[in-house]
């Protein structure tokens, strides 16, 4: 008889609350500091809120991990419904400490719940819970689940442009300098990410020559077989990307059509790359497709 498994992640996964009840992931919230409070991220405080305090305010917020004691909650719960094991997905280790407090609390389950990271975050993420999820309805077993988030993270790309370097800077992303003379330029900066390492990789002194820089990146990528547009409070740009990106990527059809999202990312994310930035999540298709 196959093993039934159940999904857990986090947050920063950014996936979507109807897929989340469709597979029945069960997703720990990120911690979120402001003005010495805490907040669940996406319980106790909104993605709304949170970028209007960010607008309005000048306290920077920061983040934390989950607590052990959450995780080892939302593995008892899931396990409670009755499955045979667990599969909890993270964002990349060199992110957040958000992985090792679920590997922690996965010791007290042996055998039971295993934990494994992507690389990335959001969407990036994301993506990979669909994808074992997808295939955990069809009867995979745990060990190829694993298999397959190791081997599809590497088709994983993200590219983002940021509006400024101010909360990377205070995140401990780069050098408080640096984002101090980025802004007094008003120079927006484009990252990457992939395989758990964020790079630099261009700036633009306005944001369509970001967007044109961005889009660039994105084509380098060849055919993808799913999509996200992710912003952090600028969905009009995000909106505005999406027949750009039908255009600069090969074989855009109506089944890549029907897996593109556009979302607001989690604020958990949001903290650490400021209002305004907008980026492209993609999942490559594979060589020879």
């Amino acid at each position: 008889m196959t093993a039934t498994i159940g999904f857990v992640t986090d947050s920063t996964s950014d996936i979507p609350a109807e897929d989340a009840a469709k597979y029945s992931v069960e997703v720990v919230p990120a911690m979120i500091m402001f003005g010495g409070q805490s907040y669940r991220d996406g319980v106790d405080i909104s993605r709304s809120d949170l970028y209007r305090r960010m607008t309005t305010q000048r306290i920077l917020p920061t983040t934390a991990s989950p607590s052990v004691g959450a995780f080892e909650e939302a593995f008892e719960k899931v396990l409670a419904r009755g499955v045979d094991k667990v599969l909890s997905i993270h964002l990349a280790s060199s992110l957040s400490g958000i992985f090792n407090s679920a590997f922690i609390a996965a010791k007290r389950f042996p055998g039971r719940v295993e934990v494994v990271e992507t690389g990335q975050v959001s969407m990036g993420t994301g993506f990979l819970i669909l994808d074992a999820a997808e295939a955990a309805a069809k009867g995979a077993p745990i060990d190829a689940l694993k298999k397959l988030v190791a081997d599809t993270r590497k088709r994983m790309q993200l590219v983002a442009l940021l509006e400024s370097l101010t909360h990377l800077a205070h995140s401990g992303r780069i050098p408080m300098v640096l984002a101090g003379i980025g802004n007094f330029l008003q120079i927006k900066v484009l990252i990457s990410l992939y395989e758990g390492t964020v790079n630099r990789i261009g700036q633009a002194r306005t944001q369509s020559r970001g967007i044109t820089a961005l889009l660039e990146h994105v084509r380098s990528w060849g055919p993808v077989e799913r999509l996200a547009v992710a912003h952090a409070d600028a969905r009009h740009v995000a909106d505005g990307l999406l027949p750009q990106l039908e255009e600069n990527l090969q074989g855009f059809n109506s089944a890549l059509r029907q897996k593109t999202y556009v979302i607001e990312v989690t604020p958990a994310i949001g903290v650490h790359i400021g209002p305004g930035a907008v980026g492209v999540i993609a999942m490559q298709a594979p060589s020879g497709a």
